[in-house]
C-alpha cells in the first residue's frame, strides 16, 4: 500500500507596502516592498502590464521583502501611461519548489500605474529646419529631456497634415513605431532603401510618445 504525500499551501499572503495601492509612479521605476510570513525560504514576484501588454517581471527569490524594478537604459521595461499589477507569494518549503507546487501560499496583489508622457519633453535636432539633405534615405534624430523614455511613433511626409486616410490622402507617410534605446544613432528613424525619398521635394517630419 502506497501513498503520496501532497504539500498544503503555505500561508497566510505577504503584506505589501510599497508602492501604495494605486498610486501613480513619478518616473519609470520603483521599489517593491512587502513583508513575509514567519518562516519564509522563498518569494515569487510578478510584474504584470494591464492585457499583458508589454514586458513583465517574474523572479524567483530568496526571503527577500524587496525588489528593485530598474529604469532605462538598466531595464527597458516599464511602458508610460499603463496600469501594472504587482503580486507576490512565497513559501516555507525549505528547497525551492516548482512554481505548480501547492506549497506555493496565496499571492498578494496591488496595482500602480505609470506616468503619462507628453511631447513637450521632445525635441527635433537633424536635419535642421529648411535644410537640404544629401541623401534620400536620411535619418531624422530627436533629443528627450526625460532618458526614461524610449518608445516614439515619428512619421515623415510630404504632406504637412500627415493625412493616411486612403479617401483623401495626397502624398505617403512613411511610419514607425521606434524603440529609441536601440536605434543607431539613439532617438533616430532612417528612411528605408527600399522606399528613397523623391529628390528635389520637401519633407515634413513629427515624433511623440508612445505606447
Amino acid at each position: 500500500d502506497t501513498s503520496t504525500a501532497t504539500p498544503t499551501p503555505q500561508g497566510p499572503a505577504p503584506q505589501l507596502t510599497l508602492p501604495p495601492a494605486g498610486s501613480t509612479l513619478t518616473g519609470f521605476a520603483t521599489d517593491l516592498q512587502w513583508s513575509n510570513p514567519a518562516g519564509t525560504q522563498f518569494v515569487h514576484v510578478q510584474v504584470i502590464p494591464a492585457n499583458n501588454d508589454g514586458p513583465g517581471i517574474d523572479w524567483l527569490l530568496g526571503a527577500a521583502t524587496s525588489f528593485a524594478v530598474p529604469a532605462p537604459p538598466a531595464w527597458y521595461g516599464l511602458l508610460p501611461g499603463m496600469s501594472y499589477t504587482w503580486r507576490v507569494r512565497s513559501t516555507a518549503a525549505p528547497a525551492q519548489p516548482p512554481l505548480e507546487s501547492s506549497a506555493w501560499g496565496p499571492w498578494a496583489h496591488r496595482t500602480f500605474r505609470t506616468p503619462a508622457v507628453t511631447s513637450s519633453t521632445l525635441s527635433p535636432v537633424s536635419p535642421a529646419a529648411g535644410a537640404t539633405v544629401d541623401s534620400r534615405t536620411p535619418a531624422v534624430v530627436w533629443a528627450s529631456s526625460r532618458p526614461d523614455l524610449f518608445y516614439y511613433e515619428v512619421q515623415l511626409s510630404k504632406d504637412a497634415t500627415f493625412n493616411t486616410d486612403p479617401r483623401s490622402a495626397t502624398a505617403a507617410v512613411y511610419g514607425a513605431l521606434i524603440h529609441g534605446g536601440v536605434t543607431t544613432p539613439p532617438n533616430s528613424y532612417t528612411v528605408p532603401a527600399a522606399a528613397p525619398l523623391e529628390p528635389a521635394t520637401t519633407y515634413f517630419w513629427r515624433v511623440r510618445p508612445r505606447v
